[in-house]
């Protein structure tokens, strides 16, 4: 898909709005932007996935809290600018 409808379906949701939006404050778990969004971490994790995709979220730095099982991801915003101009415009060419 290209990289315009794809940014553009990042950011037609409220919830990935939100998501950006705590990210904003720092890292998070999936734990804590479910508390956040008052959701299943498995919906939540389904708008991650979107929003990595575009470039604008990303994962890094597994923490492990004490016993066994798998360490916790925690989520963070890649700082990366993404141009939503639609159309993108060349004014080189047309001068």
């Amino acid at each position: 898909m290209e990289s315009r409808l794809l940014i553009g379906k990042a950011m037609g949701s409220r919830l990935r709005l939100q998501i950006l939006e705590e990210l904003v404050k720092g890292p998070r778990t999936l734990n804590e932007l479910s508390a956040s969004a008052n959701l299943k971490s498995e919906s939540v994790l389904h708008h991650i996935r979107i929003l990595q995709q575009v470039g604008l979220v990303e994962e890094f730095e597994p923490i492990r809290k004490g016993g066994p099982g798998r360490p916790y991801s925690r989520y963070k915003l890649t700082g990366k600018m993404v141009n939503i101009q639609y159309p993108q415009r060349n004014y080189a060419m047309l001068a």
